[in-house]
């Protein structure tokens, strides 16, 4: 970060931003693991990630490493773009090849759902994101304005970074997908609190006019069905292979948040499934 004038508070780049959680990631790790966030800046139209011998970099684009965060609502959509690249690193999607484009678009699919979790844990236990965090909520732990930013964030995605192609989930779906990511870090933080709270969160995070518009005249496409998950499943379990994770090595801690381990049978995702949808129920949603 640049070197203040005395008293001054420091100006915060995407650069920053981007390094930052790259650090945070790693140390989520154990050091062992070795896991390693390289990210590479260069003149991209958008952020990707790029495979290589050792695994892949992540490549930032300069316009976006050189913009001011003035703002949670800009630090919000830089880490859910990093968290997706970050997504496909660690799940080593960088070896799919020749996939046809509805599998491409379920890796795609994943990394929506998977980069929005990595962001709620960066800025939750990322030690270098968590002092930027603070500048922007200072006070006790909140709720509902961090959603408010986000849903402000999500709108950004919507109309600056989503395209309707077939390699990627409809933008509806893709909303949705981060709203799925950011709830299943809150169930898990939040484990004793009224169920009610989801619909706070999907309110909040549905909420800017982008996606407004995109209920109005696109909400068929939010109903995707069971395909890309039984796609997603079956990749990665593939890639999994012997090994316990894809990416082993996370600290325990993170383990029930971050994991990339394919072991669970179809009848204990149908159970846990039955579950979410009778407590969801009992609170009158329509699932």
């Amino acid at each position: 970060m640049p070197v203040p004038e005395t008293g001054a508070v420091p100006t915060i780049t995407g650069k920053d931003i981007a390094l930052a959680a790259s650090a945070d990631f790693e140390d989520f790790y154990l050091l062992e693991a070795g896991m390693k966030v390289e990210i590479v800046f260069e003149n991209v139209g958008f952020p990707a990630f790029r495979p290589n011998e050792t695994g892949g970099v992540i490549v930032i684009p300069q316009d976006m490493a050189d913009e001011i965060i003035d703002g949670p609502d800009k630090l919000h959509f830089h880490l859910l773009m990093i968290g997706h690249e970050i997504a496909h690193l660690v799940h080593e999607h960088g070896r799919a090849k020749d996939l046809l484009p509805d599998q491409d678009m379920a890796l795609e699919y994943w990394a929506d759902f998977y980069g929005a979790k990595v962001m709620m844990m960066l800025v939750t236990y990322g030690q270098c994101l968590k002092r930027l965090y603070r500048r922007y909520y200072p006070g006790p732990i909140e709720f509902e304005r961090p959603m408010e930013s986000i849903g402000r964030a999500i709108g950004r995605l919507v109309t600056t970074v989503y395209r309707d192609h077939p390699r990627y989930p409809k933008k509806l779906l893709r909303v949705g997908l981060i709203c799925n990511g950011v709830c299943s870090v809150l169930r898990r933080e939040m484990p004793t609190a009224d169920l009610i709270w989801y619909f706070s969160v999907y309110k909040r995070l549905f909420e800017s006019q982008p996606v407004k518009e995109l209920i109005l005249f696109n909400a068929e496409d939010i109903e995707e069905g069971p395909g890309p998950l039984q796609q997603v499943r079956r990749w990665h379990r593939e890639t999994q292979g012997d090994r316990r994770a894809i990416s082993d090595g996370l600290r325990s801690e993170f383990l029930p948040f971050l994991h990339t381990t394919f072991d669970h049978s179809d009848e204990e995702l149908a159970e846990n499934e039955a579950i979410r949808r009778a407590e969801l129920r009992a609170y009158g949603y329509d699932v």
